[in-house]
């Protein structure tokens, strides 16, 4: 998943597959925003469990590396203890530059 998927995702909805987490996706529709980032919700193509994908951008200079680091170590945090949200992991996609960079989660 790479700058590809970011293209594939910019409209409010979309019928995009995608892998992530040795996982494929189809992804149904974009569910929210905010400061920096994008959730859709998506669905495993071969068991039809749905999930939620979130596209984060690092910003100019990073400027939003610690507010990811965050919410991916509060992610981590509740995997561990077994809470009722799934946590599947992460990716970070490097565009070259630092520039266009993002953290998917």
């Amino acid at each position: 998943m790479g700058s590809s998927l970011a293209k594939e995702l910019t409209g409010s909805s979309c019928t995009s597959t995608v892998r992530f987490q040795n996982k494929r996706l189809r992804v149904m529709e974009r569910i929210g925003e905010g400061g920096f980032s994008y959730v859709y919700r998506v669905e495993d193509t071969s068991t039809g469990r749905p999930y939620a994908l979130k596209r984060m951008q690092y910003g100019p200079d990073h400027e939003n590396e610690s507010r990811i680091k965050q919410e991916v170590d509060l992610l981590e945090s509740l995997r561990k203890c077994k809470a009722v949200v799934r946590y599947e992991g992460y990716k970070k996609v490097v565009k070259g530059g630092g520039e266009g960079d993002e953290g998917w989660l």
